[in-house]
């Protein structure tokens, strides 16, 4: 994480798990600071089209978008 600078505020590891649920997709995300906290996040994406995803996660301020293209996926929280 960074700060409005662009320098480095926290690291973290992550690990997220997900399952379908029809044509959503949820993913568990769990955080591990370096400082020892922890934090869980939830989203669900779905697919908007063969390229492009939307998903949202109860702490996040809007929506975030995604594009896939063979096995690389990048998305962003806006």
């Amino acid at each position: 994480m960074e700060d409005r600078a662009g320098h480095p505020k926290s690291r973290f590891r992550t690990e997220i798990e997900g399952h379908r649920e029809g044509v959503d997709l949820t993913m568990n995300q769990r955080f591990q600071f370096d400082d020892g906290r922890t934090q869980e996040r939830v989203w669900r994406v779905r697919r908007l089209d063969a390229h492009r995803y939307e998903g949202t996660a109860t702490d996040v301020i809007g929506k975030a978008k995604g594009e896939a293209y063979g096995n690389t996926f990048r998305g962003r929280c806006q």
